[in-house]
């Protein structure tokens, strides 16, 4: 467990640029642009972490990056890691709204770095307590095998030595978007018996963080 920790401090500290907040975390600190959300939009961030911009979005947001794409990657406010190779990418903070940094917006076709056009690749709580994968609704019985596979992306993209435990990244809303907390809490703390018996170390932001490196 320690050799995985602290395998994931190191790399984290190496790649440390992320997102500028405001002192409150409620909007980013530098120039962004907001995007109201349709009903259909503010579904697929809550399940998905991705929108699908409408064609007067684009156009608006073509004018900032000539190369901006036609879907988003969506962070939210509990976000506090690296952003080295992201692009396209929008933050939620708060019900049917996402702030878009001006930075992040592609002003050519890029040849390297994050792809824009990429689902997000992990596992979703919604504001209502319900898990997700590529969009879908996760049963019960599938999320054991769900989070195993999740570990093994994280372990090989890492290189991390057999028999330490796997890595699982449970993407959680932002507070001000939650709707059923309890739900929430109920989901996360069984996935985190599972995980216990995978065994795979638990990240659920606002509800499980890692230990710092000093623990």
């Amino acid at each position: 467990m320690r050799i995985l920790l602290l395998l994931l401090f190191s790399w984290m500290s190496l790649i440390a640029d992320g997102l500028t907040f405001n002192e409150g975390r409620t909007h980013l600190a530098k120039d962004f642009s907001t995007i109201q959300l349709s009903g259909t939009q503010r579904r697929q961030v809550e399940r998905t972490r991705t929108l699908t911009l409408t064609n007067t979005q684009l156009d608006e947001l073509r004018h900032i990056g000539a190369a901006c794409p036609k879907i988003l990657q969506i962070l939210t406010s509990r976000y506090d890691s690296c952003t080295c190779g992201m692009a396209a990418i929008a933050v939620w903070f708060k019900p049917g709204e996402l702030e878009v940094p001006h930075s992040y917006i592609p002003t050519s076709v890029f040849s390297d770095g994050a792809d824009p056009w990429n689902p997000f690749e992990g596992l979703v709580i919604d504001p209502d307590g319900m898990l997700w994968l590529f969009g879908r609704s996760l049963p019960r019985n599938k999320e054991s095998e769900a989070m195993l596979s999740m570990a093994e992306r994280y372990r090989k993209q890492w290189e991390m030595p057999a028999g330490e435990p796997g890595l699982c990244h449970i993407d959680t809303p932002p507070a001000a978007a939650i709707r059923n907390k309890v739900a929430i809490e109920q989901t996360i703390r069984r996935l985190q018996a599972k995980a216990k018996s995978l065994p795979i170390v638990l990240s659920a932001p606002g509800f499980i963080e890692l230990p710092k490196e000093s623990e």
